[in-house]
């Protein structure tokens, strides 16, 4: 009974032994190679160059506020309103002062005719606040009497100034230019034998301020001339003038202006024999 089972437990193991022997491939069997692939990418469909992209509101948005208008105030002294209206030197200089009133200080003078732009005017109208010309954003008094007005000047602002002067007062009144002249400054004479012409001395006189002065003319051939006495009742020029016959002297003469012993100017002129 045991022979058995090994014979048949043999014949077993050999028949599971063909069947594993017959599912091993062969050389002729092997797998054929794997085949190659080729990836072909597709083109991409072209997209816009730019785009935009709207940006969210501003959180904050800025608002723009309008102020009311603010009333016009009283027009104050050192913050002037310039009103297009001018004051012109009635054909005098006349003195522009730091306040209204000739006992203040002279800060300049104006020429005869020469305009100034008026800001305002004192309280009494009597003088008026004016630009100064030769001060940039200065401001200056003017009489009004000696000065006549162009443009409008119904609303000129009046400004309040203290009746004393807060610097200094006018210094006293003085000549401040002469110009003077001989007419013919040359006179010939053949031989020196009368007779001969007259000639006439002439001179222009400023001053910064009311004065009154008496001139004469010197000539060193004829002497002393007739004595004038000029009043200047502000800064003013002044004018006089002689006419005279010299002695017949050939040479360069001389002609002076005087007052009270002083020489003030002179002139010269030529005798030719």
């Amino acid at each position: 009974m045991r022979n058995r089972a090994l014979i048949g437990l043999s014949i077993t193991c050999i028949f599971i032994a063909a069947c594993t022997a017959g599912t091993t491939p062969t050389a002729a069997e092997a797998l054929p190679p794997a085949e190659a692939v080729v990836i072909t990418s597709a083109p991409l469909e072209a997209g816009p160059t730019n785009t935009t992209i709207p940006l969210p509101p501003p959180q904050n948005p800025l608002v723009t506020i309008t102020l009311p208008a603010v009333p016009a105030g009283p027009v104050l002294p050192g913050l002037p309103v310039l009103t297009g209206a001018q004051a012109i030197p009635a054909g005098v200089a006349l003195n522009c002062r730091t306040g209204p009133h000739k006992a203040w200080q002279v800060v300049t003078v104006l020429p005869p005719d020469q305009g100034v732009e008026i800001a305002g005017q004192s309280e009494d109208g009597a003088w008026w606040y004016v630009k100064n010309p030769v001060q940039p954003g200065g401001f200056c008094w003017i009489s009004a009497e000696f000065a006549k007005v162009t443009g409008n000047v119904n609303n000129v602002p009046k400004i309040a100034a203290s009746p004393a002067p807060l610097i200094y007062p006018t210094p006293e009144p003085s000549i401040t230019r002469i110009d003077m002249g001989v007419d013919p400054d040359v006179i010939e004479v053949p031989g020196c034998v009368g007779p001969i012409q007259s000639v006439t001395a002439w001179a222009f006189i400023h001053t910064d301020g009311e004065l009154e002065i008496t001139v004469w003319f010197w000539d060193d051939t004829a002497g002393e001339q007739k004595k004038k006495n000029l009043y200047f009742p502000r800064a003013d020029i002044g004018q006089i003038s002689s006419s005279f016959t010299p002695q017949v002297i050939d040479g360069v003469h001389t002609v002076t202006l005087e007052t009270k012993g002083l020489t003030l100017a002179s002139a010269t002129y030529e005798i030719k024999c």
